[in-house]
């Protein structure tokens, strides 16, 4: 059908996932009219870069590129890393003679990201693509999706920060702490009483207030309004647990009563969230999928009625032992090492490593 057949070059040369480089009798094997797709959106390195390709080309191979927008496992697509990995990449592969690229979009852990969340990272691939000189890529990509969409690319990029509170750009994975924060189980807290976890909610309402401030642009109003919500609700929970486990302990009813409040806020602002997202979801993709999403949404308000009915039952002496709040924080969480410890902040975490102690996995 006159169509050139295609492969992910990372099990040939290995790669960060831990493939190992294929031996040259199974290298012999493989046809060499395959066009091999190289990815790393991992390292940003010229150097890296640079020698894979080569390692193509001295094997025969004509080789096709694929950066990513790095919108995966996350609500929000870290930026500054795509940002990096695209250019580099794309600026490394000019300069070994590669013609073709393919910016990559995934959708680990649920695609919570929404489409439209990309266009920057989109605008800046074209960019690279059709610029000759990389110091015009950024002027040019704003130009183009001011142009074309009518909303200003730093205001977009600007969702980054609720994941990542310090910048990015060269490690390994961007955190998406915003996350970890957004699902952790409220009653539980397996994520935020870990000592390296930093971000207050004082963060999150000063980025609510900007993005209150962005919500006039159009199309983009809803996203807005979805990153404001989400910024709102951890304003709301950041904290909650810690201030319930110190009220227990201290046995201290008037303040856990004076936190009830609060997890009846969470409740309204939770709820809120979940009718926009579903509105947003259905306005870009069909219906399949939404049920995970709704389903993790959901379980954050079921989980806040629970917490408060326990609070409620041990303030009126109904309830003499609150197990939750007895046990201390263990956390289950992966993050890139150094010295093998975790540092803050390099925590990229899925769902199931952030609501139960009953789902112990890695990944």
């Amino acid at each position: 059908k006159g169509l050139q057949p295609m492969m992910w070059g990372d099990i040939v040369i290995g790669s960060t996932q831990g493939e190992s480089h294929m031996k040259q009798e199974e290298i012999d094997s493989l046809p060499k009219g395959v066009l091999m797709d190289y990815w790393d959106y991992h390292s940003c390195s010229d150097e890296t870069y640079k020698r894979d390709l080569k390692d193509f080309q001295d094997m025969g191979y004509e080789t096709l590129v694929s950066p990513g927008v790095w919108c995966w496992s996350r609500f929000f697509p870290g930026y500054k890393k795509a940002e990096n990995n695209i250019s580099s990449l794309l600026q490394s592969a000019k300069k070994m003679g590669v013609r073709k690229a393919l910016n990559t979009h995934w959708g680990d852990d649920g695609h919570e990201c929404f489409f439209d969340y990309n266009i920057p990272a989109h605008a800046v691939f074209m960019a690279n693509c059709t610029e000759l000189r990389s110091e015009d890529v950024e002027a040019t990509a704003k130009a183009k999706v001011r142009a074309v969409f009518d909303v200003g690319f730093d205001d977009l990029v600007l969702t980054g920060e609720i994941d990542c509170i310090d910048g990015y750009t060269g490690r390994i994975l961007p955190p998406n702490i915003g996350k970890c924060l957004f699902y952790e189980d409220p009653v539980q807290a397996l994520f935020s009483g870990v000592e390296e976890v930093k971000p207050e909610k004082e963060y999150y309402a000063k980025l609510s207030i900007k993005f209150a401030a962005l919500q006039a642009q159009g199309d983009f109003a809803d996203y807005f309004e979805q990153a404001k919500l989400f910024c709102d609700y951890l304003t709301v929970k950041i904290g909650l647990n810690d201030q319930a486990r110190a009220a227990y302990k201290g046995n201290d009813k008037a303040a856990m009563q004076a936190l009830i409040p609060s997890f009846i806020e969470a409740r309204k602002i939770m709820s809120n969230f979940k009718n926009l997202y579903r509105k947003l979801w259905l306005n870009e993709r069909k219906a399949f999928g939404l049920e995970v999403v709704e389903g993790r949404l959901a379980t954050q308000i079921s989980r806040f009625e629970y917490f408060e009915q326990i609070a409620t039952a041990w303030i009126n002496d109904e309830l003499k032992q609150i197990d939750e709040l007895e046990l201390e924080h263990v956390a289950f969480h992966h993050g890139s090492k150094e010295d093998d410890e975790y540092k803050w902040p390099d925590h990229m975490l899925h769902y199931s490593q952030l609501f139960s102690r009953s789902q112990n996995k890695w990944w």
